[in-house]
């Protein structure tokens, strides 16, 4: 009988982000890990390793609550003293019951590289990553692909080596529910608390939120589907006074127990959901969901911030919460629109301070950061997407089409290309220009892979995958 044991210990950076696909973003891992530990009750344990290792990198096998310590790479001048990416099975000799742990300890170079192989989508939406060292599931990878094509429309689930984990081949897992395609059904996806997958249907025919297992086998609704708005239509504003929600962009969850919370990007919900009047459309909300059954059946409790365009429908958007703030973007390619938004959960402001004037709601825009440091325009401008490291080091945003010239503090300028990755130093998680990547610590944005300077890192994808988007990582090696 195969045992899957969760006591592993990992010793990794969470430096990497794997921005991958240029509508998508979250987070893969930098440096060597374990995954998927499995007694084999044979005498063998199996292990899967997200990438190769190098040679100054160290691996050991420790069992007998660390009383033994297998050794399965120790640093060596020798090339080919490496352990290849992918299902690693050793035969050393571990009782059928006993649990075990893998421990790594990787020395990089600080050059930052793609390190993958690439996965063909043809309408990848969202990506999400299982970032809980404890679960059986850690390092799993979820693409939502929104349109039917070389890949059908649905979700798929990739090992943290990215190999086929579920064997789906180009068939999409629904859990039998009825993903309609047509770009946005699934959307964005993420991972909650207890493994679980969440995923969004940002259609106005359907619009719900659903729940998934991690084998992506079932589905349940998050929030109550959406019914009839009483004048021919569903998740289209106005919604009505019987839904909770309208169509739901981007999802995350935090918490457990009496402190679960609910965090959505909706593009048609309002504090008045029968109202005609857009003027909080694309806002993010909060569900204080706690321990009651799903799914959740009441209006949010609170709104959390409206983005600077709150009347237009269309915005490409994500929230995503780590710690006490919550991330989200707004895709705006026209100054002196605003990309990029930080809330600080633990210092909201009263919903009946919103006058009409956007954005509202957060304390930190990079449009406001980008002028404030003397750039001409939004350093991230015509983001499409972003992502925070689960250490909250790192902010990571993904460019869409590009932007116009923008002119830096000392005259220099740039432009945003397509396809670029951004990131940026977070302290107290908050961009901080004066973090050194370096050592020059300024707010500037002109390297490009794989070099690193001024404090923020630039690298830009393969425009030539644009016709065949693919899954790569990015890490700091």
């Amino acid at each position: 009988m195969k045992q899957r044991t969760n006591c592993n210990r990992h010793h990794f950076s969470w430096f990497g982000l794997a921005l991958a696909l240029a509508t998508v973003g979250n987070v893969v891992n930098a440096t060597p890990y374990a995954t998927c530990l499995t007694n084999n009750g044979d005498g063998s344990v199996s292990f899967r390793l997200n990438q190769d290792t190098s040679t100054n990198d160290t691996v050991l096998i420790i069992s007998s609550g660390g009383a033994v310590t297998n050794t399965l790479q120790l640093p060596a001048a020798d090339l080919a003293n490496v352990i290849a990416r992918g299902l690693i099975v050793t035969n050393i000799g571990i009782a059928p019951s006993n649990a075990f742990s893998v421990r790594i300890k990787h020395i990089g170079s600080g050059i930052i590289s793609t390190n993958s192989p690439t996965v063909p989508f043809n309408a990848p939406r969202g990506i999400a990553v299982n970032s809980h060292p404890a679960s059986p599931t850690f390092g799993w990878v979820y693409v939502a692909n929104g349109t039917a094509g070389s890949r059908g429309a649905g979700m798929f689930a990739f090992s943290s080596d990215l190999a086929d984990i579920l064997g789906q081949g180009t068939t999409p897992l629904t859990g039998g529910y009825n993903f309609i395609g047509g770009g946005s059904s699934p959307y964005h996806t993420s991972i909650a608390p207890d493994d679980s997958v969440l995923v969004t249907d940002w259609t106005d025919a359907q619009g719900n939120l659903i729940s998934m297992p991690p084998d992506l086998s079932t589905f349940s609704y998050v929030l109550k589907p959406i019914e009839s708005n009483g004048l021919g239509g569903f998740a289209a504003a106005p919604v009505g006074s019987n839904n909770i929600h309208g169509s739901v962009i981007s999802a995350f969850m935090v918490g457990s127990g009496a402190s679960l919370k609910l965090y959505t990007m909706d593009e048609d919900y309002q504090t008045d959901p029968a109202s005609t009047s857009a003027t909080e459309w694309n806002s993010a909300w909060e569900y204080d969901i706690g321990s009651s059954a799903l799914p959740w059946s009441n209006a949010p409790n609170r709104k959390i911030m409206t983005p600077y365009l709150a009347s237009f429908a269309g915005q490409n958007q994500k929230l995503e919460v780590n710690g006490h703030f919550l991330y989200c973007n707004q895709r705006r390619s026209n100054p002196p629109q605003h990309s990029a938004y930080i809330v600080d959960l633990n210092n909201l402001q009263d919903p009946a301070t919103f006058t009409g004037a956007t954005p509202w709601g957060m304390f930190w825009t990079s449009q406001g950061e980008s002028i404030a440091e003397g750039f001409s325009d939004d350093v991230l401008r015509d983001t499409m997407t972003t992502s925070v490291s689960p250490d909250g080091q790192w902010f990571a945003a993904i460019i869409a089409a590009g932007s116009a010239t923008i002119t830096a503090p000392d005259g220099t300028t740039f432009a945003n290309a397509a396809n670029d990755i951004i990131l940026i130093p977070l302290t107290n998680g908050i961009p901080n220009r004066n973090r050194d990547i370096d050592g020059e610590g300024e707010w500037r944005l002109r390297s490009r892979i794989p070099q690193l300077s001024d404090g923020v890192y630039r690298g830009q994808r393969d425009p030539a995958a644009s016709d065949r988007v693919a899954l790569d990582q990015y890490f700091r090696g």
